[in-house]
């Protein structure tokens, strides 16, 4: 398809190199398109995507409008924090240590120490790597999967894309949590990080 014609079907613009393009499905396949020649045309890795996400968002906010935004920040958090256990342990079973930047299990250790201050019955429940990952946040799960991209690069694509919906998501949550007036520039990078974080997770 490249070589007959290399143009972005979305974009219409020029693809420098194979390396850049991809095959879309025109009907999306997680929306019964099917893999087959009449359903498939050539478009930019990047125009693909966003042409995913933004479709993947609207079904989210739709699917869960019924839900206020706290639920669905939660949801997002446990969704990241579940796919980053699943990398990693699959890579190595207990991969805290040798996964971890430092600095992070240090501020975990530390907010680990200071629950078991509180609540000492609950030491050995600690111990998984799964549980600590319970006490990062945002920006430490984006820590984490950048210092291990080549474990995450064919998950989430671009590192560019990949900064910047976390930090929307975290200034979104930040607003949702502490109860502030969310403004529409907050509210609307808060619902686009959360569609397609969601997208690239269930993709």
């Amino acid at each position: 398809m490249w070589k007959k014609n290399p143009v972005c079907s979305i974009c219409e613009q020029q693809i420098e190199s194979t390396d850049d393009a991809e095959v879309d499905h025109i009907e999306f396949y997680w929306r019964g398109g099917k893999t087959i020649p009449e359903n498939a045309r050539l478009a930019h890795r990047f125009c693909n995507r966003s042409r995913r996400e933004k479709y993947k968002s609207d079904d989210v906010v739709r699917i869960k409008k019924d839900e206020d935004y706290g639920n669905l920040i939660t949801r997002v958090e446990n969704d990241i924090r579940d796919r980053i256990d699943s990398v990693l342990s699959n890579a190595k079973f207990d991969y805290w240590d040798s996964y971890l930047p430092e600095q992070i299990k240090s501020k975990v250790n530390e907010r680990i120490k200071n629950q078991i201050t509180k609540h000492p019955y609950e030491k050995d429940e600690f111990n998984l790597p799964e549980r600590k990952l319970e006490f990062c946040d945002i920006f430490d799960y984006l820590k984490i999967i950048k210092s291990n991209w080549n474990l995450f690069d064919k998950i989430f694509v671009s590192k560019t894309e990949l900064e910047k919906h976390f930090t929307n998501l975290n200034e979104f949550r930040n607003h949702v949590r502490h109860g502030r007036v969310i403004n529409i520039v907050a509210r609307k990078g808060g619902e686009a990080a959360i569609g397609w974080i969601s997208g690239v997770l269930s993709w």
